[in-house]
C-alpha cells in the first residue's frame, strides 16, 4: 500500500515538472514524500500516534520558516523562482506540496488511498496547460496503480472483516476483486476513449479564457492578457509548440513614438532546452530614480537603465536611433514596460523599477489605467548595406553574447539544414534574410496547430514534422538555425508595431503580443527577424476544418476502430457491474421470498424470520448456511451483546421458523400472531442498531 501510495504521488509530481521543468525542485519534494512515507509506515508499524509527531513537526516547520527567510536558495527549493510570477505554476507547485505533506499522515490504509487526490489534481491541472504524451504516460501510470491500490485497500479491508467472520468466502473476495480490478482499468480505458478529445477541447477553451495571470495568450506560455482581470508581466520562460491558443482584440496599451512604428520588445531569452526558452540568470536588480516635479505640480522619476549582460553599449552601435516613445497603459494590472530597441532611460511616477540581467523591466505594483511612462531607446540600424559589412567573425562578437546566444542541442536534422540554407553565403545578413524565407515558404502560421510531443525537439517537430505553429515556433525555428549557421541570435517577446491610430500613434491589442527572433551584428546590434512575415495563415481552414467534425460522428468513426482486447474489457465491464452493482441493489430491494414446498402459513413465519436476517446482513452478520437456525442465534448474541434484550423474541422466531421449515406441521394463526409481534419487535430494535456496535465473536468462531 504503501510504496503504491509513493508511486502514485510521484505520477504527480513528474507531472508537475513537465510545466515547472525544475529538476531540483523535482528530486527534493520526491525525497521529502519519500520521507514521509517512511515516517509514516514506521509510526504505524510501532503504534506511534500521530501526536506524537506533533512537536517535532513544529519545530521543523519553525526551522523551515527562519531558513525561508534567511536564504533565497531555500525558497528556490519550495517555490521555483522562475515560476513566482506565473500563478497557474505556482497553484501547482502548492499542490505538490499539499501531496508531500500527506504523506507524513498515513495512518490507514484510507488515507494512503487518499494519495491519489493531490495526484489526480495534478494531472488535471497539467494535462490543461500542458496537453503532451508525457502527462497521459504520467496518467496511464497513475491509473494503473490508484486502481491497484484501491483494489488492494478494498481487499485489506474485506480480509479483515472475513477474519472477524462478517463477510464472504475466500474464492468469492478473489473472484470479486479480480472483476473490479478488470472493470476499473476497463472503465478507465473507455472513458479515456470516449472523452479525450472533448476534454482536452474544453480544457484549452479553459485555459484560454481563464488562466491564472502571468502569460500570454498569443503564446500560450509566454504571455497572456485575457481580459482586464488578468495581468499583463513577462515569464521567465517560453515553452514552445504548447498547442491550441487565441487571441483578441483587446486593447492594452497606447504608443506614440517619435520616429514611427517597431517591435515594442519586453523581454528575451537567451538559453534554449529543447521545449522550452529561458533566461541564463534570473537576477533582478532594484533601481532607483530620481524624483522630478513639474510646473503642474505632477512628479515623476527618471531612471538611467544600465546596459544589460548581452548587450553592447550604445556608443559602439552604428547609425542607430534614438527613440523617444510615450505608453498609455489601457488595461489594469499590468507591470512590464515595454520599448523599442535598448532601453536607455525611463520616465515613469512609480518609485523603483526591477531589472533583470537581460534589460527587462517591471514595476513593483502595477501600472494604474490610464497611466503613461515615457522610453527613451536606442533602436540597431536595419539598414541591409551596413548589416552587410557588419564583421563576421564571431571573434568580433563580445564573451557573454557568444556564451548565451550561440548555445545549441545538439540537433543533426536542424544544423544540416541551416547549411543548407546558408551554402554559398557569404554575410550574417544574407544567411539570416535566406532562413527566414525558408522558414516562411514552408510552414504555415496556425494558432490551432498540434502541440509537440514531450519526447521530440521543438524546433525540429516544426521543422520536420508539423510545418505549422504559431510565433513562438517561427521564433525560435529562427534562433536555432541561425545558431547552427553560426550567427548569434536570441528569442524576444512583447509586441508588434499595432493599429496605427494616427501618426506616429498605435494602439496595441491582445493579438498583436508576439515573439520574434533577434540577431546580433557586431558594431551595430539586435536587429529583428520575424519568421512569420511571408508565412501563410491557415487559422482559419484549420478551425473551419475543426468544427465541421461533430462530436457524435468522431464518436461513431473511433467506437467502430475498438479492438478485440477493449470489446473483451468492455465485456467484464459488464459483468463487473452486475455482478457489484445491479446484483447487490436487487438484493437490497428484492422482496424476501418464502421456501417453496411449505404450506402458505408456514411460509409466512419464514419470510418474517428471514426479513430480520436480511437486517442482520446489511449490519455485516451474515447466516453462514453450515449454521443451523439455533447455532446461528446462539452466535448473534455473542457478536451483538446489546440483542439479549430481545433474546426472548429472538430465540421465539427462531423456534417458530424451524417447526415451519423442517416440522411439516401447518402453523397455526396463533403462532403467525406471535411470529409477527417477535419480528416486529426485532426490527424495532435492529433500525437503531449501528456496524459500530457489532464486536468479534468469542474464541475462534468464524461467520464464513
Amino acid at each position: 500500500m504503501y510504496i503504491a501510495g509513493f508511486i502514485v504521488t510521484c505520477t504527480g509530481i513528474l507531472a508537475v515538472n513537465i510545466s515547472l521543468q525544475d529538476q531540483t525542485f523535482t528530486l527534493v519534494s520526491i525525497a521529502i514524500s519519500a520521507l514521509g512515507y517512511i515516517t509514516s509506515f514506521l509510526c504505524r508499524t510501532y503504534s506511534v500516534p500521530l501526536r506524537a509527531l506533533q512537536i517535532p513537526a513544529l519545530a521543523a516547520i519553525s526551522v523551515l520558516i527562519y531558513a525561508l527567510f534567511s536564504n533565497n536558495n531555500v525558497i528556490n527549493l519550495l517555490i521555483p523562482s522562475e515560476v513566482t510570477g506565473d500563478h497557474q505554476l505556482v497553484v501547482q507547485a502548492v499542490v505538490v506540496w499539499i501531496a508531500v505533506l500527506h504523506s507524513f499522515t498515513l495512518s490507514t490504509d484510507a488515507v494512503v488511498l487518499f494519495a491519489c487526490v493531490p495526484a489526480m489534481t495534478a494531472l488535471s491541472i497539467v494535462s490543461v496547460h500542458e496537453p503532451v504524451p508525457a502527462v497521459r504516460y504520467d496518467f496511464m501510470l497513475f491509473i494503473a496503480v490508484s486502481t491497484f491500490l484501491m483494489i488492494h485497500e478494498n481487499y485489506l479491508r474485506t480480509l479483515s472483516a472475513q477474519r472477524e467472520g462478517l463477510t464472504f468466502r475466500t474464492p468469492v473476495l478473489f473472484r470479486a476483486q479480480m472483476l473490479l480490478a478488470l472493470g476499473c482499468i476497463s472503465l478507465s480505458l473507455i472513458l479515456g476513449i470516449l472523452l479525450y478529445f472533448p476534454i482536452l477541447k474544453i480544457g484549452t477553451k479553459i485555459s484560454q479564457s481563464v488562466t491564472a495571470p502571468g502569460v500570454f495568450a498569443q503564446t500560450a506560455s509566454l504571455l497572456k492578457h485575457l481580459s482586464s482581470s488578468d495581468q499583463l508581466s513577462l515569464q521567465k520562460r517560453v515553452a514552445l509548440g504548447q498547442g491550441p491558443t487565441t487571441s483578441n482584440d483587446t486593447p492594452l496599451m497606447r504608443v506614440h513614438s517619435s520616429e514611427g512604428g517597431f517591435y515594442w520588445r519586453g523581454a528575451t531569452y537567451n538559453q534554449f532546452s529543447g521545449h522550452s526558452f529561458v533566461k541564463a540568470n534570473d537576477h533582478l536588480t532594484t533601481i532607483y530614480g530620481e524624483a522630478e516635479t513639474y510646473s503642474d505640480g505632477t512628479q515623476e522619476n527618471n531612471f538611467t537603465i544600465p546596459v544589460g549582460v548581452d548587450d553592447i553599449s550604445p556608443s559602439k552601435m552604428k547609425d542607430a536611433t534614438t527613440v523617444i516613445q510615450y505608453f498609455t497603459v489601457l488595461g489594469d494590472r499590468i507591470n512590464s514596460l515595454f520599448g523599442a530597441g535598448e532601453i536607455l532611460r525611463v520616465r515613469i511616477a512609480n518609485t523603483r523599477l526591477f531589472q533583470d540581467d537581460y534589460n527587462s523591466l517591471t514595476t513593483a505594483q502595477d501600472l494604474p489605467m490610464k497611466s503613461v511612462y515615457r522610453i527613451k531607446s536606442i533602436v540597431a540600424c536595419t539598414d541591409p548595406k551596413i548589416l552587410r559589412a557588419a564583421p563576421q567573425s564571431l571573434s568580433s562578437v563580445p564573451f557573454n553574447i557568444r556564451n548565451d546566444c550561440m548555445q545549441t542541442v545538439g540537433d543533426p536534422a536542424s544544423r544540416k539544414l541551416a547549411l543548407q540554407i546558408c551554402k554559398g553565403l557569404t554575410n550574417n545578413y544574407d544567411k539570416a534574410e535566406a532562413i527566414k524565407t525558408y522558414i516562411a515558404a514552408h510552414c504555415d502560421y496556425n494558432l490551432n496547430a498540434p502541440a509537440c510531443p514531450a519526447d521530440i525537439n521543438a524546433v525540429n517537430f516544426f521543422l520536420f514534422h508539423s510545418h505549422q505553429g504559431y510565433c513562438d515556433s517561427f521564433g525560435a525555428a529562427m534562433v536555432m538555425l541561425c545558431r547552427y549557421a553560426g550567427i548569434p541570435a536570441r528569442l524576444a517577446s512583447g509586441f508588434i508595431t499595432g493599429d496605427e491610430k494616427s501618426q506616429n500613434e498605435f494602439t496595441l491589442r491582445d493579438r498583436h503580443l508576439h515573439i520574434w527572433a533577434e540577431v546580433f551584428f557586431p558594431g551595430v546590434g539586435w536587429v529583428p527577424f520575424d519568421a512569420t512575415d511571408g508565412a501563410k495563415d491557415i487559422t482559419g481552414q484549420s478551425q473551419k476544418k475543426a468544427e465541421r467534425i461533430p462530436f457524435l460522428k468522431w464518436l461513431t468513426t473511433h467506437v467502430n476502430q475498438m479492438t478485440a482486447p477493449t470489446t473483451l474489457l468492455l465485456i467484464l465491464l459488464m459483468v463487473l457491474i452486475k455482478n457489484e452493482v445491479i446484483d447487490r441493489i436487487h438484493f437490497s430491494f428484492k422482496r424476501t421470498k418464502s421456501p417453496r414446498g411449505i404450506p402458505e402459513s408456514n411460509g409466512r413465519i419464514a419470510i418474517l424470520f428471514l426479513q430480520v436476517v436480511q437486517r442482520l446482513s446489511q449490519l455485516g452478520i451474515v447466516w453462514p448456511r453450515h449454521l443451523t437456525p439455533d447455532e446461528y442465534t446462539s452466535h448473534l448474541f455473542l457478536s451483538m451483546p446489546a440483542l439479549n434484550e430481545e433474546r426472548d423474541n429472538l430465540v421465539t422466531l427462531a423456534d417458530l421458523y424451524n417447526r415451519s421449515i423442517y416440522s411439516g406441521v401447518v402453523i397455526s394463526e396463533e403462532d403467525i400472531a406471535t411470529a409477527e409481534k417477535a419480528a416486529a419487535s426485532l426490527k424495532l430494535f435492529l433500525s437503531k442498531v449501528r456496524k459500530t456496535d457489532i464486536v468479534m465473536p468469542a474464541g475462534n468462531f468464524r461467520w464464513n
